[in-house]
């Protein structure tokens, strides 16, 4: 029963720090376009689902994605992506998908700091409404 018991725990423990791993975002590997640690599905609090995949444009063929800064003010890391028809010269439009990682307050919200959190827009988050948390 003891040897039951060790292996039952031994298995809850690496099935939690597995879990933890996957919710842990990697700044190095955001900063060198390497962007694994923020792939998955997220929830807002309304119950909109949105999923970042491991493919063109987080999974859309006529996004791209460019340039990723860091914003030492907020913490929050920024990643600039435009919306460019594969059948057009020019792109119509685009934004920033924000990545705020665990642990960071998003000024003037109350959210669960204990999840990454994302938002796509134009402007620094400001509507709760808006963020996305990781599952």
């Amino acid at each position: 029963m003891k040897k039951f018991f060790i292996l039952m725990l031994s298995l809850f423990l690496i099935s939690c720090s597995k879990k933890n791993e996957e919710n842990v975002l990697n700044r190095d590997q955001i900063m060198n376009g390497d962007f694994s640690s923020i792939l998955g599905e997220y929830e807002n609090e309304l119950g909109k689902v949105k999923e970042l995949k491991d493919e063109e444009g987080f999974g859309d063929p006529n996004v791209q994605i460019g340039v990723v800064e860091y914003d030492s003010k907020h913490d929050i890391y920024r990643i600039n992506m435009h919306t460019c028809p594969k059948d057009s010269e020019y792109c119509e439009g685009g934004g920033y998908l924000f990545v705020i990682p665990e642990g960071v307050e998003i000024e003037g919200l109350e959210t669960d700091t204990s999840k990454i959190r994302i938002n796509f827009g134009q402007a620094y988050p400001y509507e709760i409404e808006r963020i996305y948390y990781k599952k």
